[in-house]
Order: structure tokens, then C-alpha cells, then sequence
């Protein structure tokens, strides 16, 4: 028996958005979900339906890893089938599994290129492939995708391909969709990675360039990429004050990966973290499956705290705990950059946002992880952004702060200036601007995204406007998820805690808002408001000035009678998170470092 699927909100949307494509008759279509956004979950729902409909369904991967995590999901959410026929199979070699029959495939595409005369012995051809990881796929007829795809389409004329990734484009041709010889006729969705690390689906990043870097100015790029030798040679001078400075600003990090640009430098930066105390291992292209298994193992459950690559745990590597990755290598690939940051997009209990130190100056050569633009034609502008280095903590924010977030450092007006002529040197887009405002009176009420009114899956939020003074005034929006997860719920409570002690954080949005309506929470007299120019939604309330929490005997009165009228407050959920130690400070819980990503 299934267990129930429930997906995301974006992932719904972007099966929704690949079903319109389809509908439409507009080609094959892809669509991009960050790393660490669940594609496997929107996978699944694919595959569910496709099932559903009596059809069958195939599955793509390059690596064992997505294969092995794709097949155990589907079997999880999919129907099970029978003993002797269940409804996921899978065919590798690697698995020593050669499933041909079933109704859902998860197929190892070195293997399924190899073999593909097996799948043409069925009965029924598939009518759907889908390939994780798009952007492997090559931009002309050849190679094992394009040879598998082909053979299948021989099958099924009407086959339909879909394709999932992060990177929708590559370093050669730009966009893997849209031109003569792509396979995708278009990118049908995009989750927006900003709004994903908001709503707490993402981990913050947080971006330090190297007080300390190498110079790539005389580094030759050859088929899209630095000359590794010449790249080595520029990572040399800088290998013992990057290390040193590495163990400095991670001394708080819990997991650290590092990038490498050789097995020797990979080797020799390991041995430096070892000599300095650090726990610490390494992995290269060559390192023996077994030990592979071993050291990944050990470094997702937080055994050691460095592990040292060479570019293989870019894609098909999932551990959650990384909340520093260091970057001591140079890229020229945007997609592999992305990649690499990518690692710490992930949610984890223990971190609040991912460190990232950057020594190649990747950064600034590509931009922020969600405006990495495909390469440009010769004699076209990249176009540049006003950003800058603190050059006191080396934090990487705009050119419209005065001041230093971080660390207090206060830039001179020459500086500023400077920074105007700046490259981009941010990790998320988007330029900022902060400004008080005087609250005269607050409403609450319970809001649905719309088209989700009647949708239980997407639960409603607590939207608190700030209204200010005059005819009509002005109105800043803020949204709360008590009845969310993750960092929405955590923001909820530390929101609820800083106003009111006496009662648990509310069970339901409802809840909340008929105790604010009863006046049970002190008022508001002023709040921060962040400006992010270029959003949709470019403005976000992110620190409050109130009054005093109401005194327990009032709160009590309140209390009993919304009780009164069955209106219950308490969540046990909302009572595991502590309030703030400083409950009535201007920015509550909001961290300063969240300012920096804008997010």
C-alpha cells in the first residue's frame, strides 16, 4: 500500500506547468528546480499519475546515488504492485537489477544505453521518460542519452520527455532548450530559489569572500573550462592562509566541504586540517567504492567535520548537514558553480544559513546562484551590479550599505562610490534599502494563497497589515505560518514569543488572529521595512518596536473567554521553540545575516 504524496506547493505547481506545456502541444518541455527543492517528490507525482493512467513510465539517472534515492521514493508512493511484478523496477548494473516489465522504470543510463534492445522485448513501450539532471543530455545527436532516447522513440512515436534540473543550461551552448537541435522545447517552470529559502523549503546562504585569493588572470580556458594545471599552480600560493582562514570562520560550522582543484591540492588541504586538529577526510574520482560508501556515510552523521573533494560531489550528493562549503577551486562553468554552492542549499535542524568561502572569486565571475545567466555571445555585456566587500569581516553585500551588517565597519563615502563600480559579488540578487515606519493601528486576518482556498494541503497564514497614519496612509503586509513547518513555524513563534508570554503559540491561524483581534497582543509602534528593488513583492517587514507584553491577569481574561468559545491556542509544536532571550529587541529573532541575502 502507498503512502500518501504530498507535494509542495511549487512542485504541484511545476507538474501543473509541465501537463499545460503538454497540453498544448508545445513540444517536450523542462523545468527547474533548485537543488535540494525535492525533485524526486515532483518525480514521484509524475510517475503516480502516469501509473494511474495505465501507462508506463521511465525514469532517468546517471548516478547511482539518484537512481538508488529516485527508486526508493517512487516505491514509497507509488502503488506496490504484486510480489511477482511490483510497480517500480529498476535496471543498472551497478544494483545488479535488470527490471524491464514494470509499469514505472528507474533506469541507470550507462546501462540503458547499453542495453537498450531489453526494453524494446515489451509488450508496451513507455510513454513517458523522464530525465533527472536535463542538462547532461548533449547538445547534438550523440551520446548515451540522446542514442537511448532515440531508440525509444522508435518504440513510441508520441513518446513524450520530460527534464528536470537545476541548471538549464550548459557551458558550451548556453540553454539546453529552445534551439534546432534541443530536445526541450521550452523551460515551462522555474521555482523562484529566493522565495523557496523564505518560506524555510531552502537554507540561507551567506557569502565571504577570501581575504586572500587566487589570481585566474593568466589562467587559459580550453573547452569552456580553466587549464587544471595553470589553476593548480594559482591555488598554490594561497593554499596556507586560505586553510587557516577556513578554520577561522568555520571554527561555529558543524560539516565544511571543500572543493579542490586537484587530488594532490585536495590531498595536502585534508593533511592541513588534520595537522590543525580538524577531523578531516577526503575523496577523489579514483577513491574505492567501499571507502566512497564509508566516508560518506560517516560525514553525513556528523562523524568528522572537513571532507575534501575534487569536484565529484557536485551532483547525486545529498547530505543536508553541510553548512560551509569553501571553495578552493575556480570555475568557469556557471552550472558546476551552482553546483557546488548548491551543496548547502538543504535544510537542517542544526544550521541556520550555509557559509560559503569563496577563493576562486566564482562569485563575482558568475553572480547571485538565482541570476546565473547561460554564456554569452562574444561582444554581448554581461551588465554588472553595485556590490562590495566589507573590507573589515570580507562579507559580500550591496553598495547601498552604509554600514556593515555583519560587523559594524562603517564605509566612507569614497568607498561607496567605489563600491558603485563594483562586480557581482552576491549569492542571492537584489538590491536593498532599510526604513523605519510609524505604525498607527494593526489588523489582522487569515489568509489563503490564492487558487488554494479550499486546498488542505496548503495551509493558510496569519496577515498582519500595518497600517500608518493620514488619509488613506500606507499598508506593509506580513505573513505568519503557525500552521507551517520549518523555518516559517520557527518565525511564527519567535513573532508570537516576543509579544505575548503567557500563552502557547496558537494551533491555528485562526486562533492567532481572533486573540489578536480580543487585543491580546501589546501594540505596535514602529517597524523596519526592507526594500528590495527589482521583486514583485519588493517590500518586507523585518523588525518590530512595541509596547510591553500584556500583563498575565489580562491575558488570562482573553484567554478564557476565546476558550469560552472553543477557540483553542495551545500547539505543542510552537511550545518545543524558545522565545527569544531578548523578546523585545528591535529585530526579535530576525537575523542580521538574512538582511544579506535578501531574502
Amino acid at each position: 500500500m502507498s503512502v500518501e504524496l504530498k507535494p509542495r506547493w511549487y512542485q504541484r505547481e511545476a507538474k501543473e506547468a509541465i501537463y499545460d506545456h503538454l497540453r498544448q502541444g508545445s513540444g517536450d518541455p523542462c523545468a527547474v528546480l533548485p537543488t535540494g527543492a525535492g525533485k524526486t517528490i515532483c518525480i514521484a507525482d509524475i510517475c503516480r499519475d502516469v501509473v494511474k493512467w495505465g501507462d508506463r513510465v521511465c525514469v532517468l539517472a546517471h548516478v547511482k546515488e539518484l537512481l538508488m534515492q529516485a527508486a526508493e521514493k517512487l516505491a514509497y508512493f507509488l502503488p506496490a504492485g504484486t510480489v511477482a511484478r511490483p510497480t517500480v523496477g529498476i535496471y543498472s548494473a551497478g544494483l545488479e537489477r535488470k527490471d524491464t516489465s514494470n509499469p514505472c522504470i528507474v533506469a541507470g543510463i550507462k546501462s540503458a544505453y547499453t542495453h537498450a534492445s531489453d526494453f524494446c522485448l515489451c509488450s508496451k513501450p513507455f510513454s513517458i521518460i523522464i530525465v533527472d539532471e536535463a542538462h547532461l543530455i548533449p547538445p547534438k545527436d550523440a551520446g548515451m542519452y540522446r542514442q537511448f532516447l532515440g531508440e525509444m522513440k522508435k518504440l513510441n512515436p508520441k513518446l513524450v520527455i520530460i527534464g528536470l534540473t537545476a541548471t538549464p543550461y550548459r557551458l558550451s551552448t548556453g540553454l539546453i532548450y529552445g534551439g534546432k537541435d534541443d530536445i526541450f522545447s521550452a523551460c515551462c517552470y522555474e521555482a523562484p530559489i529566493k522565495q523557496l529559502i523564505h518560506e524555510g523549503y531552502l537554507c540561507p546562504l551567506k557569502a565571504r569572500a577570501g581575504k586572500i585569493h587566487a589570481n585566474m588572470t593568466d589562467v587559459e580556458i580550453k573547452r569552456g573550462e580553466f587549464v587544471t594545471a595553470q589553476m593548480v599552480e594559482a591555488f598554490d600560493g594561497v593554499m596556507l592562509s586560505a586553510v587557516e582562514e577556513i578554520l577561522l570562520l568555520s571554527q561555529s560550522c558543524k560539516s565544511v566541504l571543500t572543493f579542490a582543484p586537484d587530488v594532490k591540492y585536495a590531498q595536502q588541504v585534508c593533511e592541513l586540517y588534520r595537522v590543525a586538529g580538524e577531523s578531516a577526510e577526503y575523496i577523489t574520482g579514483k577513491t574505492p567504492k567501499r571507502e566512497r560508501e564509508r566516508i560518506l556515510l560517516d560525514y553525513k552523521n556528523q562523524v568528522f567535520k572537513h571532507l575534501v573533494n575534487v569536484r565529484v560531489l557536485t551532483t547525486g550528493f545529498d547530505a543536508p548537514n553541510i553548512d560551509c562549503v569553501a571553495l578552493l577551486c575556480a570555475t568557469a562553468s556557471p552550472g558546476l558553480y551552482y553546483q557546488m554552492i548548491g551543496r548547502g542549499l538543504r535544510i537542517h535542524p542544526d544550521k541556520k544559513f550555509c557559509l560559503v568561502l569563496d577563493y576562486g572569486e566564482n562569485v563575482e565571475r558568475h553572480g547571485p546562484i538565482d541570476m546565473i545567466k547561460p554564456p554569452i555571445k562574444k561582444g554581448e555585456s554581461k551588465g554588472e551590479a553595485v556590490t562590495k566587500v566589507c573590507p573589515y569581516c570580507q562579507l559580500i553585500l550591496f553598495a547601498g550599505y552604509a554600514v556593515c551588517p555583519d560587523c559594524g565597519y562603517e564605509f566612507s563615502a569614497e568607498q561607496i562610490a567605489h563600491a558603485e563600480r563594483a562586480g557581482n559579488k552576491e549569492v542571492i540578487s537584489g538590491e536593498v534599502t532599510l526604513f523605519e515606519v510609524e505604525v498607527a493601528y494593526v489588523d489582522y486576518y487569515v489568509h489563503y494563497k490564492r487558487g488554494f482556498e479550499n486546498d488542505h494541503c496548503v495551509p493558510p497564514t496569519m496577515r498582519v497589515e500595518y497600517k500608518t497614519a493620514g488619509i488613506p496612509g500606507e499598508t506593509y503586509k506580513e505573513y505568519l505560518g503557525f500552521e507551517h513547518d520549518n523555518y516559517a513555524l520557527e518565525k511564527a513563534c519567535d513573532w508570537w514569543y516576543s509579544r505575548c508570554k503567557y500563552v502557547p503559540v496558537p494551533e491555528t491561524v485562526k486562533g492567532a488572529v481572533e486573540f489578536a483581534k480580543a487585543g491580546g497582543l501589546p501594540r505596535t509602534t514602529k517597524i523596519m521595512v526592507r526594500y528590495t528593488a527589482g521583486e514583485k513583492f519588493p517590500e518586507e517587514v523585518i523588525g518590530w518596536e512595541h509596547e510591553p507584553p500584556l500583563s498575565e491577569e489580562s491575558v488570562e481574561e482573553i484567554y478564557a473567554a476565546l476558550d469560552a468559545q472553543g477557540i483553542t491556542l495551545s500547539q505543542e509544536a510552537g511550545a518545543e521553540v524558545a522565545a527569544s532571550e531578548n523578546p523585545d529587541s528591535w529585530f526579535g529573532e530576525v537575523d542580521t545575516d538574512e538582511m544579506l541575502f535578501q531574502l
